[in-house]
């Protein structure tokens, strides 16, 4: 913005199927994020799908004297980020060399802030990043139980999730195949998992075939209907050399009184059943109501 007079500024975010998932919009020096309502025009909509659908960087035109552009900030394989501009006169080589140049500095920054935050065989988030996130992530969900807000408003019922997924007998994936094909498997079933959430959901490869999933805003029905499409989407998903492959899952909602390393622990104890009555299902921890008294009894004294 500071480069360029522009008459619109903004950077696009678009998920692995190439949908919009996010706006990062600059407009009278405010700047908004948003997630839903996303509506481009049709000139910049066009240039988006030519930049998604090619091995291009950038796009190009001027219609009236207005000149758009669309350039890659950067491709992974959660998200891509595209920076769109609109200006009411040509830029000049130099400032069009600038915007590239601030590009380029901004990806050598990201990438080194993702090989920090990422899991190197899957792409997902690693277990470092899930320490911190899960914190956060508590945090804001007990503050939303005491605050009235529009998504409450409209679902009462809604819950944040902790759920904790396992890949059924990846043992003996490893031990009668080798580790390469195993973590051929690893890079499936994340593909799958990540295909199968929302965007703003956290999805973490939390150790070996372990796999931790920060569920945002949804009643238990809605996440019952969720993780059974997942299971079913993972056992009709073909893997090569194997005849079949599952997982198991358990999750836990967070409430109030429960610490987030409570709600972790009840979610791998529901894991844990469902691996106990036959794998290939899911189990949300229903606390006992002696336990809910203890817990609201003794508050924040368990943490010392």
């Amino acid at each position: 913005q500071n480069v360029v007079n522009c008459e619109h500024l903004s950077v696009v975010h678009i998920d692995p199927l190439d949908r919009i998932q996010g706006q990062y919009l600059v407009q009278n020096d405010k700047n908004e994020y948003k997630q839903q309502s996303v509506t481009l025009s049709n000139i910049f909509q066009n240039s988006l799908e030519q930049l998604l659908n090619s091995k291009e960087k950038e796009y190009a035109k001027t219609i009236e004297g207005n000149q758009y552009l669309s350039f890659i900030v950067n491709r992974t394989a959660n998200t891509t980020q595209v920076l769109q501009l609109q200006t009411t006169s040509q830029l000049a080589p130099d400032e069009l060399l600038t915007i590239k140049s601030l590009i380029d500095i901004y990806k050598n920054f990201s990438t080194l802030i993702l090989n920090a935050q990422t899991d190197e065989l899957t792409g997902l988030l690693n277990r470092k990043t899930f320490d911190k996130a899960i914190a956060t992530f508590w945090e804001e969900s007990t503050a939303h139980r005491h605050i009235e807000t529009e998504r409450r408003a409209a679902n009462e019922e809604a819950n944040n999730y902790i759920i904790v997924f396992d890949i059924d007998h990846f043992k003996s994936i490893n031990d009668n195949y080798g580790h390469l094909f195993g973590d051929e498997v690893l890079i499936l079933v994340a593909n799958q998992l990540r295909r199968s959430f929302r965007s703003d959901d956290l999805l973490f490869r939390f150790g070996g075939e372990e796999f931790v999933l920060l569920l945002k805003n949804i009643n238990k029905e809605d996440c019952e209907s969720l993780l059974s499409k997942v299971h079913t989407d993972i056992a009709s998903t073909d893997f090569p050399n194997v005849e079949k492959l599952t997982i198991s899952s358990g999750g836990c909602a967070i409430s109030d009184g429960s610490f987030y390393m409570s709600v972790l622990d009840y979610a791998d104890k529901a894991l844990y059943q469902s691996k106990a009555n036959g794998r290939d299902q899911y189990t949300l921890y229903e606390k006992p109501p002696e336990e809910e008294e203890q817990e609201s009894f003794t508050g924040e004294i368990d943490l010392f």
